[in-house]
């Protein structure tokens, strides 16, 4: 789908007005051509949005002329000075250049034209080829320390981002059995899946992460939505890291953590991990708003708009640091 260059330039000029890009109803004001430009896609939140356009527009205002960068920037409200109303930042550009406002407004209509071809030209628009396969619009898990073993429960709802979706990745952090290859079946990694398709032998991605393919009882088109959910054990005598998080390799709508220490695992503290790097989750200085076990040793949280390759959840201490 192409992109026509006079509705761009007219949306252009209807996000210039007001505060520019950093206007509170920046979804709203984003049309559908500046989205295809700058890779805004339906469901990004409008902070998402706002980073989208600004990153995509001032890419593309570095290919102008330098003359044309600063009228560009501040008549888009891109430039560094605090938000201004647009009347504002032309009366600054004429001021300052000692010219009339209606000069001023005439010369940005001409940069804006520029930006529009170059927006063309550079062939920037998102193609949906490039889109995820699939996103997950909400993933709910619960970890049990207070059973004979161990358990997790995961169950995640997914959409299609792309027609003919046929399988799943999935990744989980575990630790092997003794004498485990590297490659085995799920029954012996302790991996059920209760429901949603049908689950692959695991294959070893890390020294402590397993790869799996979920199989889905058919394809998915655009926009179909799929329900799965497993169970995974954990023995204790295989070792438990000190926390629990999620890592999204792509968009994650919503998670949310239900952790039940009860009486065989009693933290002396727990804190929550957002958007952490993943390696920084085994670093001994714990960083995160600490969390207060209730009197059964039950934790609770929840995230929206998760970044994919950080991490969130969980993290616990059982000794002193």
């Amino acid at each position: 789908m192409s992109v026509p260059a006079e509705q761009l330039v007219n949306e252009l000029k209807a996000l210039r007005k007001g505060l520019g890009v950093e206007t509170d109803d920046i979804g709203a004001r984003v049309g559908r051509a500046l989205q295809r430009v700058c890779g805004v896609e339906d469901g990004d939140t409008g902070e998402r949005v706002r980073r989208k356009v600004r990153d995509q527009l001032n890419v593309l205002i570095d290919q102008c002329h330098p003359e044309q960068q600063n009228l560009l920037r501040a008549a888009l409200g891109l430039d560094s000075a605090a938000p201004r109303m647009y009347q504002e930042r032309i009366k600054e550009i004429a001021d300052t250049a000692f010219v009339d406002p209606r000069t001023v407004q005439r010369r940005i209509d001409s940069a804006l034209v520029r930006l529009t071809q170059l927006a063309l030209e550079t062939r920037r628009l998102v193609d949906v080829r490039k889109r995820p396969p699939w996103h997950t619009l909400d993933l709910r898990v619960v970890m049990s320390f207070d059973l004979r073993v161990p358990e997790v429960y995961e169950t995640r709802r997914i959409v299609a981002g792309q027609d003919g979706v046929e399988e799943v990745e999935v990744g989980l952090t575990l630790t092997p059995p003794p004498g485990w290859t590297g490659s085995g079946s799920i029954e012996d990694l302790g991996v059920d899946l209760l429901y949603g398709g049908e689950l692959s032998d695991g294959m070893m991605k890390a020294r402590n992460r397993i790869g799996f393919v979920l199989r889905l009882p058919e394809p998915l088109a655009r926009g179909d939505e799929h329900e799965y959910a497993f169970r995974v054990k954990v023995p204790v005598e295989r070792g438990i890291a000190p926390h629990y998080v999620c890592t999204p390799r792509y968009q994650c709508d919503r998670f949310s953590l239900h952790v039940r220490f009860g009486a065989v695992l009693r933290p002396q503290r727990v804190w929550r991990l957002a958007g952490v790097p993943p390696l920084e989750l085994d670093d001994p200085v714990w960083t995160g708003d600490l969390a207060r076990p209730n009197r059964f040793g039950e934790v609770h949280t929840s995230f929206d708009n998760l970044e994919p390759q950080l991490s969130y959840g969980f993290g616990w201490a059982t000794g002193q640091a």
